[in-house]
């Protein structure tokens, strides 16, 4: 429970003559929001759907003193006077306040109609306080079954509260009927976020459709006063929009949020509906500045931005990106991940950095893939006793796309090496694979030339 709003509420009630209780003071609190009426007397209000004909006039008796020294002493423990010595206000005492107040609401012999409406609303916002939010619309309601000898405006200001404790209660069909009935009330002022707190229940009962034309109002009506909507609502539009897979309308919804609002969350969700739209040097920009600016706190973010510079030729920003997702622990050290910052290493020429990471890879893999790929990687380096040692480990742990490119890579070592018979050997069992056939029998006749006239220079002693 928000204190502070059960003060301001509670500083409605002064134990005066004439308290009619009409206006609640504006607070925002877990997505719930009380309207001052004063508050919102703005713009002209949009005209409603539901307003056919505004309710007549009410000419209501007045409350008198009889009344107030009923209720003095729980309106001083719901708003306690100002302490003359500090000057500050003791807290509300809810608690000693509402049996107090019970005793009134379970028997006013005297009472009339609207002085039973002020026991109800007193006794709602006490449940309130109280952390009691379906005591407190049950009270609200009782408030408004005393129509209609309360005034219109409170019925309207009550109404709407109602459908806002609805919607904190998860009643979202319940709030629905109750701002139905507020906008047949007519009232004439219209918070600036009516149309997003309908949004807001049609989206969470998956009217879709129905929640983007609402929420499109809200903007509309603040753009149309030359505002900038809030963050919430265009966080809401753009929501319904990628849940209806419309990318290029979510797109520029995005946009406005990161012109408007600094929200890297926002930054980062652009950059990838940049990705769904095929518009992948924006995408990278955007998440180039995201990690320049430290605001990287995704694994599948830094692997996004490592792919995208890998795809922009550009492996050395690609390896510098998994280095420091892979260091900070963002991005988690298995096999995978290990591969693609050394592969990045080693499309940059960066070699000797890329082979204990992609040996690392290899260990913590459960198959010879990456041994197969690391077999490579030392026989460009011209490492041939390691290329032969991972070949090796590559085809006993297995799960190879090829066996026969691993016995190729093999044989290549050994011819490197000038161990003939080895690499004839590897040759013979990259033979048996037809992708490879071809090519390893012409290298084995290359192989067994060289093996030929190496010993007929022996023989010559040359």
């Amino acid at each position: 429970m928000n204190k502070t709003l059960g003060i301001k509420i509670a500083g409605i009630f002064t134990a005066v003559a004439g308290l009619s209780l009409t206006s609640l003071p504006s607070v925002d609190t877990v997505g719930l929001r009380f309207v001052d009426n004063a508050a919102l007397a703005q713009a002209p209000a949009p005209k409603l759907a539901g307003c056919k004909a505004p309710p007549e006039k009410r000419r209501l008796k007045a409350l008198d003193q009889k009344f107030f020294k009923k209720v003095a002493e729980v309106d001083i423990l719901m708003s306690p006077e100002v302490d003359e010595k500090t000057g500050k206000s003791p807290e509300p005492n809810y608690q000693a306040a509402w049996p107090k107040l019970k005793q009134l609401v379970d028997r006013c012999d005297d009472c009339n109609e609207y002085e039973w409406a002020q026991l109800y609303q007193r006794a709602a916002v006490v449940q309130y306080n109280l952390d009691n939010i379906p005591g407190a619309i049950d009270y609200f309601k009782k408030v408004l079954s005393k129509s209609p000898n309360i005034p219109e405006s409170l019925e309207a200001q009550l109404t709407y509260q109602i459908a806002q404790l609805m919607t904190s209660e998860e009643r979202y069909q319940e709030a629905l009927d109750f701002f139905s009935k507020w906008e047949a009330l007519c009232p004439t002022v219209v918070p600036d976020d009516y149309f997003y707190f309908r949004a807001q229940n049609l989206y969470l009962l998956n009217r879709k459709d129905d929640a983007l034309r609402e929420i499109s109002k809200s903007i509309k009506l603040a753009q149309d006063k030359g505002e900038t909507p809030r963050e919430g609502w265009y966080k809401l539009q753009m929501a319904i929009l990628i849940d209806k897979e419309d990318y290029k309308s979510a797109e520029k919804v995005a946009e406005q949020l990161v012109i408007h609002y600094t929200d890297s969350r926002v930054m980062a969700q652009l950059a990838s509906l940049y990705g769904m739209n095929g518009k992948e040097k924006e995408q990278m920009a955007l998440m180039d500045t995201l990690y320049v600016a430290g605001a990287l706190d995704k694994e599948n973010q830094y692997k996004n931005l490592a792919y995208l510079f890998l795809g922009a030729e550009a492996p050395y920003l690609a390896s510098k990106v998994m280095k420091k997702g892979i260091e900070s622990k963002t991005v988690s050290r298995d096999a995978k991940n290990l591969e693609v910052w050394a592969v990045s290493l080693t499309q940059a020429q960066e070699v000797d950095d890329a082979l204990p990471i992609m040996e690392e890879a290899a260990q913590k893999m459960d198959n010879g893939k990456i041994y197969a790929t690391l077999t490579a990687i030392y026989l460009n380096a011209e490492k041939y006793d390691e290329a032969v040692s991972s070949a090796r480990k590559a085809l006993n742990k297995g799960g190879l796309r090829s066996q026969g490119e691993v016995n190729m890579y093999m044989g290549s070592a050994y011819l490197s090496m000038k161990k003939y018979d080895e690499s004839i050997k590897a040759l013979k069992e990259a033979v048996k694979d037809e992708k490879y056939k071809t090519h390893a029998q012409n290298l084995m006749k290359y192989v067994q030339n060289e093996q030929r006239r190496e010993e007929e220079l022996k023989k010559a002693n040359i």
